[in-house]
């Protein structure tokens, strides 16, 4: 099955920086319509994102990883300028 940006991610990269997201559906995508395969396709997808890190070191979005109580935090200092 395809998938698209944002609204359709695959749960392996759901956590991942917008600008992975997007490198891995277009090629999950393009692997899936070459070989008919998504096995293959998911294999792919996963091998560029570990390269990737590899590379580039987390790619892993710092937002989704704050706590509750972190993100409770920065929402009432932003609201009352503490």
């Amino acid at each position: 099955m395809p998938y698209s940006y944002p609204n359709n991610i695959p749960t392996f990269a759901k956590n991942k920086k917008a600008d992975l997201q997007k490198r891995v559906i277009q090629l999950f995508n393009e692997t899936l319509a070459r070989t008919d395969s998504e096995e293959q396709a998911r294999r792919a997808a996963l091998a560029f994102m570990s390269n990737y890190e590899k590379k580039y070191g987390d790619a892993t979005d710092k937002r989704i990883k704050k706590s509750l109580e972190e993100q409770v935090v920065e929402l009432i200092k932003s609201k009352y300028s503490l």
